[in-house]
Order: C-alpha cells, then structure tokens, then sequence
C-alpha cells in the first residue's frame, strides 16, 4: 500500500493514481522504484515555506500586472491573502538565509 510522504495513507484518489502511473513508468523503463522516507529535519519548513511564499507572491503580482486587478483580499483567498502580506515584509537577507538554511537540510 501506498502511503503519502511519513506514512500517512492517500486521502486523495487522484494523487494515489499519479504515483503509481509514475511508479508504472520508471519501473517500465528499468528504474527501481523503492518507498522510502529520508529522516527530514523539522527546519525544512520554516525556510520551505518562507521561499515558496515569496515566489507566489511574484506569481500572484505577475497575474494582477496581467489582468489589471489588484491584489487585495477582495481577490485571494483570506489565507492566501495573509501569506501574501507576510511574504511582502520578507527581506533579502532573510531569502537568502532561508536558501541557506534549505540547502543545508538538503544536503544533510
């Protein structure tokens, strides 16, 4: 059975459909594919998060150039919204220092 990253079970069919289409294929072309989930240090998110946030919000600042719409609440989801105001305070040494920080789990 498959499970999704740490052993929680699938609970969305699409998403279990995916991986074995995906686990079908490389196995189709010779791979080996083995379930397994490398010890992942609890840090990765803080930085995950900051980054992926603040590359959103240059979609989502891209998207509202395109269309003419501003981004306000108005437009986004309240969650999404907040992260985007979060994401905006977010500073270049602050980027960096998160890339650090996610290279350095990463490597470990």
């Amino acid at each position: 059975m498959l499970h999704a990253p740490y052993g929680e079970p699938y609970e969305n069919e699409e998403c279990l459909q995916a991986i074995k289409s995906a686990v079908k294929l490389l196995e189709d072309l010779g791979h080996e594919c083995v379930e397994a989930y490398p010890p992942l240090d609890i840090h990765y998110h803080e930085p995950r998060i900051l980054i992926q946030s603040v590359g959103t919000n240059n979609w989502i600042e891209s998207v509202a150039a395109e269309s003419g719409l501003p981004v306000t609440g108005d437009y986004l989801e309240p969650l999404v919204y907040k992260a985007y105001l979060e994401a905006k305070n977010v500073t270049a040494r602050q980027y960096c220092a998160a890339w650090s920080e996610l290279n350095g789990v990463m490597r470990r």
